[in-house]
């Protein structure tokens, strides 16, 4: 999923108009942007997860457990998960690009 989610934040930044930023920030940004998208799952997860399921994620996320093995806990008890994904990266890639346009809106220099 990591390799997936780094693809779709790189084609995020690129549409977004922030290809040429420096490397050093590229990969700081994308890491942080990966952070959000990723929360923003785990959240939608857990809103879906059935009551019967909580004290296995608890048990998950107090110990040791792996991205994948919460991932594995998601998809077993979350009938539509791997939509419930996808709604959340396209609503995050949305508000992200909207955010984006604003910004490049606010920077232009005023017309004369």
């Amino acid at each position: 999923m990591e390799a997936e989610l780094n693809s779709f934040i790189t084609t995020l930044i690129t549409k977004a108009g922030l290809g040429g930023v420096p490397e050093s920030f590229r990969a700081k940004y994308i890491e942080q942007l990966s952070n959000q998208v990723q929360q923003r799952i785990g959240v939608a997860m857990i809103q879906r997860l059935p009551t019967t399921a909580l004290d296995s994620f608890s048990a998950l996320t107090a110990g040791d457990a792996s991205a994948e093995e919460i991932r594995q806990l998601f998809a077993q008890h979350v009938p539509d998960y791997e939509q419930v994904v996808q709604n959340t990266m396209q609503q995050f890639a949305t508000e992200f690009l909207q955010d984006a346009a604003k910004l490049q809106a606010l920077t232009k220099p005023a017309a004369v």
